[in-house]
């Protein structure tokens, strides 16, 4: 629901969904998703993926379109996953492995403390 409201209260042509447990995301991996936007056409996602399939949604870029697919899955009150919303979408799917150890997630500050900086951004 945070991409939907998000979505309602912002003017974009994309929005670029940022999870708030991954610290490490930096500037050079928003600039390298964002590079995609010029080969969209009718792709309304741009999301991460991995060798195995998993995809990185909360670190993706919406269009503004895929709001319509959104509201259109939430009035029918289908199947609410992102992972639903994102096939709705025909995303392009970028290699998730260019991103580097960036999409760590840490949850409390003790993981926080244990984590290296140095050892994420190589």
């Amino acid at each position: 629901m945070g991409i939907y409201v998000g979505m309602l209260n912002l003017k974009s042509d994309w929005y670029l969904v940022v999870p708030c447990d991954t610290p490490f995301i930096n500037k050079e991996a928003i600039l390298k998703i964002a590079s995609y936007i010029d080969k969209a056409e009718n792709n309304y996602a741009i999301v991460p993926k991995y060798k195995n399939n998993y995809i990185e949604p909360l670190f993706s870029l919406y269009h503004k379109k895929s709001l319509k697919i959104l509201q259109q899955i939430i009035l029918k009150k289908g199947n609410l996953s992102i992972k639903n919303f994102i096939n709705h979408l025909n995303p392009i799917y970028i290699n998730a492995e260019k991103f580097g150890n960036i999409f760590y997630n840490v949850n409390t500050p003790e993981e926080l403390k244990n984590v290296k900086f140095s050892k994420i951004n190589k």
